[in-house]
């Protein structure tokens, strides 16, 4: 058995803990749906939301900066007899250059909250700006929780489950701690591997997201030449509040 790493296990490891996503999954069917148009994902990953996208006939152009899940994601869409047509760009979400505008940017599941300073984050939004027609359609979704108590936690056992498509036993330990002034939370994720001829690997995955308030992102999107047509607090469409869980910002490019 190869030794494995957070690729292998990813979409296993997001279904055990988040399930099948299916609100997640409609809401941007329903986001698709209203903003006709072909479509650029950032962050696309292994494919969460672009595959289903595709099943129901939108065109996405899916980008990553992670080869590994971009190879993920094309195996997956190659299994798809029909559909949209789906185009893969391994790119950093700041420096585009695609040669084409889209209908409509959809930036996932904290993906913009990886830029961890104004500056990267306005260069994103600047270059999607330049990808959009006037009129275009930008949706961000934002982690509302993301620097919830506790500041600090020191490495914690939070699963152990067999991955059953794998054949092997899963020990997945956390810990993070928080930088207050900066609002930055990092994580880091220690995996540990036991296969059934008794050997173990382990391997480790870092993460650090940014907290954005509503006038963070609303200051931002303003200087980028957006205007926000929609705030929500939740795959619902929930409007949004100080206490929502997400925030989800329905943007449109405005003339300079």
């Amino acid at each position: 058995m190869p030794v494995l790493s957070y690729h292998d296990i990813c979409d296993w490891e997001t279904r055990f803990i988040l399930g099948d996503r299916i609100d997640e999954i409609n809401f941007w069917k329903t986001i698709a749906d209203l903003y006709l148009g072909d479509i650029l994902e950032l962050g696309a990953g292994t494919g969460c939301f672009t595959i289903p996208l595709i099943k129901s006939g939108f065109n996405v152009w899916a980008l990553d900066n992670s080869a590994a899940a971009l190879q993920k994601l094309k195996s997956k869409a190659d299994a798809i007899a029909d559909g949209g047509e789906l185009k893969i760009i391994e790119a950093d979400m700041r420096h585009l250059e695609l040669g084409r505008k889209f209908s409509l940017c959809l930036a996932t599941y904290s993906t913009f909250q990886y830029l961890l300073n104004s500056e990267d984050q306005y260069k994103c939004l600047k270059t999607i700006n330049d990808h959009l027609p006037l009129g275009g359609t930008l949706c961000l979704d934002l982690d509302n929780d993301i620097i919830h108590p506790p500041q600090n936690l020191p490495l914690s056992r939070l699963y152990s489950s067999y991955n059953t498509p794998l054949k092997v036993d899963i020990i997945m330990f956390t810990a993070w701690n928080t930088d207050i002034s900066l609002n930055i939370r990092h994580w880091q994720d220690h995996y540990q591997v036991r296969y059934n001829n008794g050997s173990i690997s382990e391997f480790t995955n870092n993460i650090s997201l940014k907290q954005i308030s509503l006038k963070e992102i609303t200051d931002l999107l303003t200087k980028s030449g957006f205007y926000i047509l929609n705030t929500f607090g939740d795959y619902d469409f929930s409007n949004f509040s100080s206490e929502s869980h997400r925030l989800i910002v329905v943007a449109q490019k405005i003339p300079n």
